[in-house]
């Protein structure tokens, strides 16, 4: 999912001891999950002459949320009000046939054709939904966010991977066992 040559660019910021787990990439940044750290390059700049590198260390981190946001096929109320400007349009040119006034039937040609483009754009937005996406936010002991981002679906796999990352990344110093009922 991330290229070589973006791996190439965050590899002196990860130790020799480290395993690359995965990766992920946006329109403006890159990052590699490791064993120990989650690395995430940006480039700023009007002509791309900034590089900021930020690095979360997993030990560090209290907790993980990670929201996977769906979107519906159509927008419903788009295409309702689609559907209404629709019929209005079909009304007002429906009229407009059947009245022999100039200026009335300039007003209903002219409502009609307007409210028709209207509901063609409507009915084109009620199609035009944003993709699915996953919102990941690592959190510190204390509630606050180190890390976060706003990924494609297709990073979901990336998510659940940190998620088991970050939960292995702490030993636990002594078993969480307990006998319920004696």
């Amino acid at each position: 999912m991330v290229s070589q040559e973006s791996l190439n660019r965050l590899k002196p910021f990860i130790d020799e001891g480290e395993t690359t787990i995965d990766g992920y990439s946006t329109s403006h940044e890159i990052g590699v999950l490791t064993d120990r750290q989650l690395l995430s390059l940006e480039v700023r700049g009007r002509e791309n002459t900034t590089t900021v590198v930020d690095t979360t260390y997993l030990d560090q981190l209290g907790g993980i949320s990670i929201e996977h946001n769906t979107t519906p096929d159509f927008h419903q109320d788009k295409l309702l009000s689609a559907i209404v400007s629709l019929v209005v349009a079909l009304i007002s040119l429906a009229l407009f046939g059947t009245i022999d006034a100039e200026e009335p039937a300039a007003v209903l040609l002219l409502v009609g054709l307007g409210v028709g483009v209207l509901s063609l754009v409507l009915f084109a937005e009620a199609f035009n939904t944003p993709e699915d996406t996953v919102h990941v936010q690592l959190q510190t002991d204390t509630g606050e966010v180190a890390w976060q981002a706003r990924l494609d679906e297709d990073y979901l796999e990336f998510a659940e991977t940190l998620s088991r990352t970050v939960s292995s990344a702490h030993a636990t110093s002594e078993p969480a066992t307990r006998t319920v009922g004696r």
